[in-house]
């Protein structure tokens, strides 16, 4: 039986796969369970669905992926009933198909609204714009950067007042390099059988051209240091990317320094091994999680100066931001984070910890995000 005391929260998302979306949803999840509040999640499943409901949320299987409007009626119908049944205080909705289904069927029930913006929201041409449309129309906006608010502004200057920017948030303990034991570390070595004296470069990232493998590949064969190391945790995951990318090192002479990996599941202690963290993003990140994550480690990240990197990153003091796509700006980054001084480097990895745990934590997010919910339904 539904108890009417607890404020009930839905959120709905396309599928409970991998991602910032997926992540974001369920960390608010288990926030608002822990502090007494009901959590529901409507999706259309996915591999993260046990995580979910082991927190305490009830999460419900609709097919809210569908991109087909023509199957949209029928999804708002099943969303209305399931409305009816749960009771919600608020609807969340991430992504647009649940902008345009659960939004469409929480306004007409009266039920408050909120909206969280994860992609760079630009509109190209009319017909995206007019598909972006849905996720603005909600009572609050959450942008994950005031890089994405900034481009929702552009074409919605008229939202500006219902728009709160709430970046994303590291989990500091979880990427706190105090709290990795040295059996984790020597496993993770020990697996990618990498040299003690060697110096690692990494870019964790999923296998996408606009992640900046290239760049980075043709950038790293420009260093003049037979002892650096390149590791790519992600990028062989994919058979035909990452055929393209051991062609591309061959071609640069720098196959033989290059370890591509699928992801790693222990990315904390893969961290740790890391000398500098590279993110060279071709097109602006919305936001961008391993950098913050990163520097939650204490390492010092590289990333080009656009988008969410350029508000994560304090430049010069936690990591360094170059030109965009400026290949030899790239590469002289690395070279000067790469040989720091023993002091330098402890005095950029305390800041860049002090900085994420200050501005940039799991707990902050959370906090702000069940603040916009009370503050929306007029809670003290």
């Amino acid at each position: 039986m539904i108890k009417r005391q607890q404020k009930c929260v839905i959120q709905v998302l396309p599928a409970l796969n991998s991602g910032g979306v997926e992540r974001g949803t369920l960390e608010i999840s288990e926030y608002l369970v822990k502090k007494g509040w009901r959590s529901v999640v409507i999706s259309s499943g996915g591999k993260l669905v046990n995580r979910l409901t082991r927190n305490g949320t009830k999460h419900i299987n609709l097919q809210t992926d569908t991109k087909n409007p023509l199957k949209w009626n029928n999804l708002r119908k099943k969303l209305k009933n399931v409305f009816e049944d749960e009771k919600p205080d608020i609807i969340h909705v991430r992504s647009r198909v649940p902008a345009w289904t659960a939004g469409k069927v929480a306004k007409k029930m009266n039920i408050p609204l909120i909206s969280t913006i994860h992609g760079s929201h630009l509109s190209s041409s009319l017909l995206k714009k007019y598909y972006n449309s849905a996720s603005v129309n909600a009572d609050k906006i959450i942008a994950i950067s005031d890089y994405v608010k900034n481009n929702i502004l552009k074409n919605n200057p008229e939202k500006k007042d219902i728009i709160k920017v709430i970046h994303r948030g590291a989990d500091i303990e979880m990427f706190n390099p105090e709290n990795i034991p040295t059996s984790r570390i020597i496993q993770i070595s020990e697996m990618l059988q990498l040299p003690d004296e060697a110096k690692i470069i990494m870019l964790p990232a999923r296998p996408s051209s606009w992640k900046g493998h290239e760049i980075l590949i043709k950038s790293f064969s420009s260093i003049n240091n037979e002892n650096i190391i390149c590791i790519m945790p992600g990028a062989d995951d994919n058979g035909h990317y990452i055929t393209n990318l051991r062609n591309l090192a061959k071609k640069y002479n720098v196959l033989g320094k290059m370890v591509f990996l699928p992801f790693l599941d222990d990315l904390p202690a893969a961290y740790m091994l890391a000398d500098v963290v590279v993110a060279p993003s071709l097109k602006p990140e919305p936001f961008g999680r391993v950098i913050i994550e990163a520097q939650a480690m204490g390492r010092p990240v590289i990333s080009f100066d656009h988008g969410g990197a350029s508000e994560s990153i304090k430049n010069n003091i936690t990591g360094l931001l170059v030109e965009p796509k400026n290949e030899k700006e790239l590469g002289n980054a690395i070279e000067k984070l790469i040989n720091m001084t023993e002091i330098q480097r402890n005095k950029m990895a305390n800041l860049s910890r002090k900085h994420i745990v200050n501005n940039f934590s799991l707990d902050k997010m959370n906090k702000e995000t069940i603040k916009l919910y009370s503050e929306v339904l007029k809670i003290k």
